[in-house]
This record gives structure tokens, sequence and C-alpha cells, in this order.
């Protein structure tokens, strides 16, 4: 019996790690690095706001992007000046918004990129301007939905349903895991909000879901479901962290396997 209810915890367990990262990426673009930069000083500032949708980093590449749209020889120091400006507003934004909480933070950098665009379309020729549209909603794409209001939280669960999708569920399954998801996503919702830019709070209420959330899916997934789910979660986490994220593995995930080393004594 005890064997039993071993070999299952090591199953629920590490089918936890997997919807913890699916959790903790719904929560990642809210909280990316937030918390850490008394720590990490600039460098963590840079790559929370990175995560809000716009940063240095996403800044040059927005430049690249428009010099990629032929411009003329009287656009091109236009464009250039307005990056340049940008990259210094930036700059002296990042103080204000290290002290706003997370929705008003989020509305600056919108604000921020929506008078960007507008500067950049001023001086493009409508069908540049199309170009510069598309350019722009690609970029979005591959941060994986993070450019609206930088929760990236649309595009995650996105993923997430696709994995659960993606095992082969029963049509008597079916409403039953998208009720499960639902629940997931207003649980996080109402977790952030409650977090108020706590990244501590935020992580302990995400441990919360997701073993809430592994509890009801171990009760309607068979365990060649939960493997597939598993091993398909893992590979998403692998592609968007990049291995830079933050570690979503409980401190219990792996225990020791190996027995404690007998002394023995010298006669």
């Amino acid at each position: 019996m005890i064997g039993s209810n071993s070999r299952r915890l090591g199953r629920l367990t590490l089918f936890m790690v997997g919807v913890m990262a699916a959790i903790c990426f719904l929560s990642a673009g809210a909280f990316a690095q937030q918390g850490q930069g008394g720590q990490r000083g600039n460098r963590g500032q840079g790559q929370g706001q990175g995560r809000q949708g716009m940063g240095p980093a996403m800044l040059d590449r927005l430049h690249a992007s428009v010099n990629e749209l032929n411009l003329t020889d009287e656009q091109k120091p236009k464009i250039d000046e307005i990056f340049t400006k940008a990259k210094d507003d930036f700059e002296k934004m990042q103080p204000e918004l290290q002290d706003l909480p997370m929705q008003e933070r989020g509305t600056k950098v919108r604000e921020f990129t929506q008078q960007l665009s507008t500067e950049i379309k001023a001086v493009l020729t409508d069908e540049q301007k199309a170009e510069f549209d598309k350019k722009v909603a690609e970029m979005q794409q591959q941060r994986g939905g993070q450019g609206q209001g930088g929760q990236g939280q649309g595009g995650q669960m996105r993923r997430m349903r696709e994995a659960v999708e993606g095992v082969g569920l029963t049509d008597e399954q079916k409403p039953k895991v998208d009720a499960i998801l639902k629940d997931m996503e207003d649980k996080v919702q109402q977790a952030r909000q409650e977090s108020q830019g706590d990244r501590q709070a935020m992580q302990e209420k995400s441990r919360a879901i997701a073993t809430d959330t592994m509890l009801q899916l171990e009760q309607v997934l068979t365990p060649d479901q939960q493997q597939k789910l598993r091993e398909s979660m893992r590979a998403n986490r692998g592609g968007e962290q990049g291995g830079n994220g933050p570690s979503t593995r409980p401190a219990d995930a792996n225990p020791p396997t190996t027995q404690p080393e007998k002394k023995t004594s010298d006669r």
C-alpha cells in the first residue's frame, strides 16, 4: 500500500511540474523579474520592462524593422531621430514605472508604444504603414501574444489548451477539461489582481492553483494522456524560456534516491 501511494504521489508531483509551468507562464508577463530589481540592479529592470512589451532591445528590433521599409533619404533621419528620442524617453520612464502598480505600469507602456507608433506612421507612406503594421503583428506573435498589454496570457492560455486537446480527449472528456481550464484562467486573473504586483504572493497563489488544476485534470485524464500532456508542456516550456525563465519545479519534485553511505569503523 505504501509503495502504491508513493508511486501515485510521484506521478502527481511530476504532473504538477507541467501544470505549474503553464500557470507560471500565464502570470509571468505581469511579474517577470519583478521584485528582483533590487538584487540585479539595471539588469533586472531591463528584463522586467522588456517583458512589459517594450524595452531597449525591442526598440532596436522595431527600428531595424522600420529600416526595412525602403525608406527614402528624407525619411531615414526622421526615423532615426524618433527612435533616439524614444530610447531616451523610455530610460527616463523606468524609475516611474518601477513604483507603479502592475496595471498602471502596463497602461503607461501601452501609451508609450501607441505614441511611438503614431510618430513613426506620420513619416511613412500608406504602403509603408501597412507593411509596418504587418511587421509589428509578426513581432507580437513571436513573443507569444505578450504585446497585448504585456501579459502574454492569451497566447499562453491558447497553448495550454492546445496541449491538453492534443492528448486525444474523448467527447465525454472535452467539456470537463474545458471547464477546468476556464476555472484555472479565472483563478489566475483573480490572483493577479489580488497580488497587486507582489511576485512572491503570485507565486504562492500559482502553486495553489496548479495543485487544484492538477488534481482536477488527474481525475479526468488517463495516465497515458497525463504523460502526453507533461511532454507537450515541457517542450513548450523549453521553447518559451530558453533556459532563462524562473524555475517552476517544486523543491521536492525529484527527491534523492540514493541511500546514505554507511559508516564503517576501523578495528
